[in-house]
């Protein structure tokens, strides 16, 4: 039941490169990102540029040309970049592009000095390192699969296409075979006839094979289009590239290909409504899932609405496993007008979310980070996009909201305990949102879009038993932010009816957009990439180092009153009778404070989730444990030095299992 909420976006843009930006690569001990770029030159070659982004002492992007070389290219009848792959590895602090045209050219981290240290004859179609960097597996122009160390040694070449099924093929004894059943006037012949289909490849197939690793290393996959059959097929290796098993015939398949990081499922996609493809409707197109025994296990239906043509350029998850982000490339009426969106997708309870939805003029790669699970990066022609997101729960005075594509599922548990997927109401939008928020105690919710459009909405719930709809809910007002920020979240001030947006423009600070009477009023904060915190007679911003500021949108200032050690993204702020205030953050580490205006002091280092409630600070640990603490001991605790005084205020605490 949890929202994926945006949490940073920065932009860098790539002055004087040649043609666009193709793909990017990450040196994990440095924090440092190579960005490469490439253009077609005359003489059917391709110029490459690699750009390295760094930080300096102040936490600005540093960017710099690192290297440039050339190497042969080959054009495909469909749109693809000449760099194959770009790979830091980090044992031999080697940077290592994979290039189209059968080049592999190794670039030293130090020197920035390009050599060409291998050739492949016919070029490559695919390249994939394995997750540990120890491997590389190549798919050939002459259809070779090709294994390799990472000193490019190789260890196994052998065909692409091959007749047999692989060494965990099935045992099939007859029971329940086609063989074994009764054909009635079509006499025994029928029983070994073979079956008659015909199967023809996707109108959206790009007919390039595809290689995803497991997250562990151990498998591989590779997706190709057989050249008998005219359809596309994928193949399991084992990390000695021998042929484990292949795919069962799935009419529709697509070259899409993503193995999940743990291990349980291959992603692909499948088309429908098109002769020779799978039986269904014309436009519908699935998300669907395989076993490493090749036999499909489940599918989702893809959510494009009137998107017009388009087609799945690719399918990426994160190292985490929890989301799937969907590459789609649209074109509309003008061939010339092309547009790329990536929908982020999660799944709970055996359904599957439609969480984000990002559009670009058009998108050239799309990666996750390997180490930061919920860090995305999205690359244009002169652009490289990082989206860093977090997990959030839309919810208040027992009413949540769950965002499903452009579809908010609203429960108010105080009136009816409905299961997830289902909920008590369906509410439509026009666009997938990108942050959702109660306002305070006052039945209403605040959708932002990533258009930057707003809508409150009153929801009207039913309090307590009785008959008709548990809510009825209509749009109170709707107005558009300014088209020249980009805005990630948005909370309300129900004291004053204030509807509050947070975001930036351009490499700027943060701003707020307060918007009283519909009157928009802009103030300027510190820094950039903060958070806004809920509360019901202020607004409270905190930036990305954990101070915590009062924001004055009549005089347009930040007062700091309190600090957090480290940033916290669940932040409560809570009031005590005396009228002094307190802020409980729970961190992405699993630490668990509390801070007044004068100190911070750690409440547990263990903490999963916390909520305030009825005069208690509830909080759970990983220790499977509910902590009941008195909201007004927190103050004492708070301002408690010793840590043995600390620990008896929390002994008094009730803890239940």
């Amino acid at each position: 039941m949890r929202n994926l909420s945006l949490a940073a976006s920065t932009s860098l843009s790539v002055p004087d490169i040649h043609g666009q930006i193709s793909s990017t690569a990450n040196d994990l001990d440095l924090n440092i990102q190579y960005i490469a770029s490439e253009q077609c030159n005359a003489d059917a070659d391709v110029e490459v540029q690699i750009h390295k982004a760094e930080k300096d002492e102040n936490q600005d992007t540093r960017l710099s040309l690192f290297s440039m070389f050339s190497s042969s290219a080959i054009l495909l009848p469909t749109a693809h970049t000449q760099v194959m792959s770009l790979r830091v590895l980090l044992d031999t602090q080697q940077l290592v592009a994979v290039m189209r045209g059968g080049d592999i050219t190794v670039i030293p981290l130090e020197e920035g000095v390009s050599d060409v240290v291998g050739a492949v004859d016919g070029g490559i179609l695919a390249a994939s390192w394995s997750p540990d960097d120890s491997s590389l597996v190549l798919v050939t122009g002459d259809d070779k699969l090709i294994l390799m160390t990472s000193t490019f040694d190789v260890l196994s070449e052998s065909s692409l296409h091959l007749s047999e099924f692989g060494e965990d093929a099935p045992i099939n004894v007859g029971w329940g075979s086609k063989q074994t059943q009764f054909h009635g006037s079509l006499g025994k012949s029928a029983a070994t006839a073979p079956a008659k289909t015909k199967h023809t490849i996707s109108p959206d197939d790009d007919r390039v094979p595809r290689i995803s690793w497991r997250g562990d290393g151990a498998f591989f996959s590779v997706s190709s289009v057989s050249p008998t059959n005219n359809f596309r097929m994928f193949r399991v290796y084992d990390r000695q590239a021998t042929l484990q098993t292949t795919s069962e015939d799935v009419p529709g398949l697509e070259h899409p290909l993503a193995w999940r990081p743990s291990g349980n499922l291959i992603a692909s996609t499948q088309r429908f409504g098109y002769e020779g493809g799978a039986a269904g409707r014309t436009g519908r197109h699935d998300v669907i899932f395989f076993e490493r025994n090749g036999l499909r296990h489940g599918e989702f239906g893809l959510r494009l609405g009137e998107k017009g043509k388009y087609a799945v350029k690719d399918l990426r998850w994160s190292s985490d496993s929890n989301i799937l982000a969907v590459w789609i490339r649209r074109t509309e009426e003008e061939e010339s007008d092309l547009v790329g969106i990536v929908q982020l997708w999660t799944t709970g309870n055996y359904h599957w979310y439609l969480k984000q939805e990002i559009s670009a003029p058009e998108f050239t790669s799309v990666e996750w980070h390997p180490e930061k699970a919920l860090c995305l990066t999205l690359t244009t022609t002169g652009t490289v996009i990082q989206r860093t997101y977090a997990w959030e729960t839309c919810s208040e005075s027992g009413s949540v909201c769950v965002v499903d594509g452009s579809s908010l599922l609203l429960t108010p548990f105080q009136t009816q305990n409905i299961p997830p997927p289902m909920s008590s109401y369906q509410l439509s939008l026009s666009e997938t949102p990108i942050h959702t928020c109660f306002a305070g105690n006052y039945d209403t919710l605040a959708v932002l879009s990533e258009s930057g459009h707003v809508e409150v909405w009153a929801l009207n719930t039913r309090v307590g038993p009785g008959r008709g709809k548990v809510m009825q809910p209509t749009l109170a007002r709707s107005f558009d932010l300014d088209r020249g920020a980009h805005f990630r979240q948005i909370t309300s001030v129900a004291g004053e009816n204030d509807i509050v947006a947070l975001g930036c423009r351009g490499k700027a600070e943060d701003i707020l957009l307060v918007f009283r009477d519909d009157k928009p009023i802009e103030v300027p904060l510190p820094s950039a990439n903060g958070r806004l915190v809920p509360a019901s007679d202020c607004i409270v911003w905190q930036s990305l180092t954990g101070e915590l500021y009062n924001v004055d949108s009549t005089t347009k200032t930040c007062t700091l009153t309190a600090k957090f050690p480290l940033p916290c993204w669940t932040t409560r702020r809570v009031v005590l009778q005396d009228g002094d205030v307190l802020f409980i953050g729970h961190s992405e580490s699993g630490k668990l404070f509390v801070a007044s205006s004068s100190v911070s002091t750690l409440i547990a280092p263990n903490a999963t989730s916390f909520t305030v409630a009825s005069g208690f600070l509830i909080y759970t640990t990983s220790a499977h444990e509910a902590v009941f603490a008195p909201v007004a001991s927190l103050s004492v605790f708070v301002q408690t030095e010793a840590e043995t005084d600390r620990e008896a205020v929390k002994n008094g605490w009730e803890k239940r299992r």
